[in-house]
């Protein structure tokens, strides 16, 4: 069963939106799964109904892009400039406090965490790391945990 991805059709440059997930009430829910992205304490976007290909970004410890959250929609922004046909990849940790759907990391990058799970079950160090990038929901969660003390 070949994986199915998203890849650059041509060159993007660093800094540049590639796609745009809208928002809207009919795509938010509750309840998480592994499609979906946490955009509120209890809100989860379905990445797959909402604009199914963005459900096909792969995970990356050391992605080509970052995921900004904001309140209209979730934008795909490239952290560095990314070639024609490679892969497009964000760290999932950056947008899930902790994952309804955690994984074995394949990334193969020097940064490679071993086990996706989201924010809460990287180390302190890695979370350190990553903090910056973090959605802002993921932040504030992250700030009201233990973790942190």
């Amino acid at each position: 069963d070949e994986q199915r991805t998203l890849v650059a059709a041509s060159r993007i440059r660093a800094g540049a939106t590639v796609y745009k997930v809208p928002r809207r009430a009919a795509f938010v829910r509750a309840v998480p799964d592994m499609h979906t992205l946490q955009v509120g304490r209890r809100e989860h976007l379905d990445f797959a109904k909402a604009l199914p290909l963005a459900a096909l970004t792969h995970h990356s410890c050391d992605p080509n892009g970052d995921l900004r959250v904001r309140d209209d929609a979730v934008y795909f922004v490239a952290r560095r400039d990314v070639a024609a046909g490679e892969i497009l990849s964000f760290d999932y940790n950056t947008t899930e406090f902790e994952m309804a759907a955690p994984f074995d990391c394949r990334c193969g990058s020097a940064n490679c965490v071993g086990a996706v799970g989201g924010l809460a079950r990287l180390s302190a160090d890695r979370r350190a790391a990553i903090a910056e990038r973090c959605s802002p929901v993921v932040r504030d969660l992250l700030s009201a945990s233990c973790l942190l003390r």
